[in-house]
């Protein structure tokens, strides 16, 4: 396994291309897959899609509480309400906004292996579910911000975020 490079806006044309489906479900794919889990949790982040190091597929990955998990060719299948986000961007080093979300997602997708799955989310993963596959669409999440954050102030707002979540789970 080995880290990848995470391209910054502005360093590789790959973040604004859409991306193509993934059509090869071999040894190739799974190294790539694991490739990038591997890149998310060193990077600390929530999701990784490929064009962030600079493979134009459809594929991204997620860290939910320590749970890796690879989507590839993911389609949205639905979504239910609206929630405020703070979001940044592992290609956006820095830069912060508030920038509004479906609630709630339901998508399906493949594994490694091509098998099909389905899964849905809330919160801060429903959050990643749209900010990851809009990557594979060729659009960064600065575009859709209306309000540009501080470090600070988007610090202070996701703890607030992450307490609140933590009392409605208990």
């Amino acid at each position: 396994m080995s880290l990848l490079h995470v391209y910054k806006k502005g360093e590789d044309e790959c973040l604004g291309l859409v991306c193509h489906p993934v059509t090869r479900f071999d040894r190739r794919l799974s190294r790539l897959v694991r490739d990038m889990k591997e890149t998310l949790l060193e990077e600390n982040g929530v999701g990784l899609a490929a064009p962030q190091v600079g493979v134009v597929r459809r594929l991204f990955v997620i860290n939910n509480n320590g749970v890796l998990r690879e989507y590839i060719n993911p389609e949205i299948l639905e979504t239910v309400g609206e929630q405020d986000c703070i979001e940044g961007c592992l290609s956006l080093p820095d830069v912060w906004g508030r920038i509004k979300r479906p609630a709630w997602v339901r998508l399906r997708a493949q594994n490694a292996d091509g098998e099909f799955f389905e899964d849905s989310a809330d919160g801060l993963i429903a959050e990643a579910f749209m900010h990851e596959n809009d990557h594979l669409n060729g659009i960064l999440f600065d575009s859709r911000v209306y309000e540009l954050l501080d470090a600070e102030t988007a610090r202070r707002e996701q703890e607030k975020r992450a307490r609140a979540a933590e009392k409605e789970e208990a």
